[in-house]
């Protein structure tokens, strides 16, 4: 009986020990699976910064350009209203005068009678 009881005890403490070898096995293995996927966070977050960076200085240079585009605009509808101002108020040369102006002989304010 002893022996046997003996026997018992020598397998449960091979199989006990065959379980822990087996559970620190897959512990090390997650924690190289742990240790590789901090790695590619690491590398992720590289990248995005240097992404980040690179969207930056496009919208800062988009935010440039639409600004360019609207001095340009209102630089072309400037020259747009002169070229019809040119058109359409007359030069100096045509103009005609049909009355000529008269130095007046009294004042013409204050009105004595008038206030």
């Amino acid at each position: 009986m002893e022996r046997t009881c003996k026997q018992t005890r020598e397998q449960i403490d091979r199989r006990v020990k065959g379980i822990i070898r087996g559970l620190e096995g897959e512990v090390a293995r997650q924690q190289e699976l742990k240790e590789a996927i901090q790695q590619k966070m690491r590398e992720s977050l590289e990248i995005d910064n240097h992404t980040a960076s690179k969207i930056e200085r496009y919208v800062r240079a988009k935010r440039e350009v639409e600004s360019l585009r609207r001095v340009r605009d209102t630089l072309v509808l400037r020259l747009a209203q002169e070229a019809i101002d040119s058109e359409v108020s007359p030069p100096e040369s045509q103009i005609l005068i049909v009355d000529r102006a008269e130095v007046p002989t009294r004042p013409s304010w204050p009105s004595l009678f008038g206030n």
